[in-house]
C-alpha cells in the first residue's frame, strides 16, 4: 500500500515536471539558472563526459572485435591443423602402409595357417 502511494507521488512529481519543461520549450522560456555561467560549464562538462564516453565504448567494442577476429582466424587454423591430422591417422593406418611398416620391422608374412581344435576352443599352429 505504501509503496503504491509512492510509485503515484513519484508519477505525479514526473508528469508535473515533464508539462513544466514542456510549457518551457513550446514559449522558448528558460530559467535564469539554466542560462547563467555556472550552467553552460556544466553543460561543457556534461557534453566532454559524454563524450569520452561514447568514445571508450567504441574502443572496447573496437578491441573486441579485433580479439573475436583473432579467435576466429585461430579456430579455423586449428581446424586445418585436425584436418590435417586425421588425414595423416588415415594414411599410417591403412593397409598397404601397415604391411609395408610391418616388413620393415622384420616381421614374415604367415603363408599356411593350420588350426587344431582342441575340445571347445580353437588354437593357430604355424
Amino acid at each position: 500500500m505504501r509503496f503504491s502511494r509512492f510509485i503515484r507521488a513519484i508519477r505525479r512529481h514526473l508528469t508535473y515536471f515533464y508539462y513544466v519543461v514542456r510549457t518551457m520549450l513550446r514559449w522558448n522560456i528558460l530559467p535564469t539558472w539554466a542560462l547563467g555561467k555556472t550552467a553552460r560549464v556544466a553543460y561543457l562538462g556534461l557534453v566532454t563526459f559524454l563524450f569520452i564516453a561514447y568514445v571508450a565504448t567504441t574502443n572496447i567494442a573496437a578491441g573486441s572485435g579485433y580479439e573475436m577476429k583473432n579467435a576466429q582466424k585461430k579456430v579455423k587454423n586449428l581446424k586445418e591443423e585436425i584436418q590435417k591430422t586425421d588425414i595423416k591417422i588415415a594414411e599410417l593406418s591403412s593397409m598397404s602402409n601397415l604391411e609395408e611398416r610391418l616388413k620393415n620391422s622384420g616381421f614374415v608374412a604367415v603363408n599356411n595357417i593350420q588350426y587344431m581344435s582342441v575340445g571347445e576352443t580353437a588354437v593357430a599352429k604355424r
